[in-house]
Parts: structure tokens; sequence; C-alpha cells
């Protein structure tokens, strides 16, 4: 089956009538899961959305680190990159995937200075975390609210070879400020 085109959907939605639009909205609510968490950040408190982003970055810094403190033997990067998944399964709002996609970022930053190191593909996970947040930013112009922290993320030495046209686009205007 091939993978419908957003121009045919568009079509789709033009034909119908705003109760048929309705109804359809209904059925795909109570008939997938996904949706209803998306609505669900839609219709939730600021608070109750923050417990929910915070539950996932509690998620990821046990990946990170064991229950003592220690840092762990063994970072499990397919395990982040599903918490960091789900939630922008359900997510409605692009700054909070990228406060989740920093937070994963800055974390392996801090177990990589604390260990003195990390694997290679620990390093390039946290890497292509990173761009894809500078992605959000630019694509959202969120880069008032997060330059700051990508800044100091920069920072802290662990990407300072980091080269990337999202991040050009990002800090173009500082010479500006």
């Amino acid at each position: 089956m091939a993978k419908p085109k957003l121009s045919d959907f568009k079509k789709l939605l033009a034909e119908m009538t705003e109760v048929e639009l309705r109804t359809e909205m209904l059925k795909l609510f109570n008939k997938l899961e996904q949706v209803q968490m998306f609505y669900a950040q839609d219709l939730m408190s600021k608070e109750d959305r923050t417990k929910i982003l915070e539950e996932c970055k509690s998620k990821i810094y046990k990946k990170f680190w064991a229950p003592s403190g220690n840092p762990r033997n063994n970072i499990k990067n397919a395990e982040i990159r599903k918490i960091i998944t789900d939630f922008e399964k359900i997510s409605a709002f692009p700054h909070e995937v990228v406060d989740l996609l920093l937070y994963r970022s800055e974390a392996a930053i801090d177990y990589m200075n604390d260990l003195g190191g990390m694997a290679d593909a620990d390093y390039n996970a946290a890497a292509t975390a990173f761009e894809k947040a500078l992605k959000l930013i630019v694509k959202h112009q969120l880069a008032d609210h997060f330059k700051k922290r990508c800044n100091e993320l920069l920072e802290k030495g662990s990407f300072d070879y980091f080269e990337s046209d999202y991040l050009d686009a990002m800090f173009e205007n500082d010479e500006d400020d």
C-alpha cells in the first residue's frame, strides 16, 4: 500500500463538511491512543505537561547514572531514543521536544565529563540529538528561548568542533547583539 500524500489528504478534508470533519476527528480520537495522548497535551495544564516532561528527563537520567549516583557502564542509546520518540509522538509543543533533546545532550556531556570520555556511538547519539534540537529551534523560531542554553552546552567543550548550518542560522545575529 502506497503512503498517502498530504495533498490528497488536504483534498479529502476540503470535500468534507464541518459535521463530517468533527465525526472524523472523534473517530480518530476514539480509535488511536496516540491521538488521545496528543490532544491530552493540548488540553492539560502547563503543570501537567511539565510533569510528563520531567518524568522523561528522569528516565533519561537513569540511563546514564545508577541510583547510587555513579555513571553506568553501558548507555542504552536505543532506550533513550525511544523515550524521546514516544514523547515526540504525543507532544503538541515543539519547545518541549527541544527541551528534552537538549537535556539528552546535556546529560551525555555531563556523563562524558565525569568519566573523561565516552564511546563514539554514545557521543554521536548525543550530537544527533543536539542537531535535531537545533533544527527544531530554527524551524519554530525558538532561538531567543534556547540560545543561551545551546551556547552553554557548546561552551562545555564537548561539541566544540560541531559544525552546522542550523547552528550558524541560530547564532547568525550574535554580531548584532
